[in-house]
């Protein structure tokens, strides 16, 4: 087996609009419908720039179907935060500003990347490694 990338990172939340809007308007993810048989009233799905489905946010019995895993109260392990790699440093400062998410940044100069870490609305913490220069360009 090799893991190529992050296929997706799938948020469980009992209040869907607040996460939702935190994906689309701070990392400027597209909200779309998930497949056919999954409830969208329960369910949405965050694409990124490339067409891909990263973030999956769903609410309590949306994707068990008698509800065995329905409990999201406490902890997710050993989870800490998820990572993106981003570009453009300016833009998201000014997002975050426009939209009052609070964050933190620290700079890794041997490898010319800032990171900024962020909380969405269920307290995952999410880190953005912004780079100088688009690595992928």
């Amino acid at each position: 087996m090799l893991i190529k990338r992050l296929d997706h990172v799938n948020i469980r939340t009992r209040d869907l609009p607040p996460v939702v809007a935190f994906y689309r308007d701070i990392m400027e993810l597209e909200e779309r419908d998930p497949p056919p048989n999954l409830d969208r009233t329960m369910v949405r799905w965050m694409y990124d720039h490339k067409d891909d489905p990263i973030v999956h946010i769903s609410t309590p019995g949306a994707l068990s179907e008698h509800g065995q895993y329905d409990n999201i109260t406490g902890t997710t392990g050993g989870l800490d935060h998820v990572a993106y790699q981003c570009f453009g440093i300016e833009p998201l400062r000014e997002r975050l500003k426009k939209f009052n998410v609070p964050w933190r940044e620290n700079r890794v100069e041997v490898i010319k990347m800032t990171q900024v870490f962020i909380h969405d609305p269920t307290g995952v913490q999410i880190e953005l490694n912004v780079f100088d220069e688009d690595p992928d360009a």
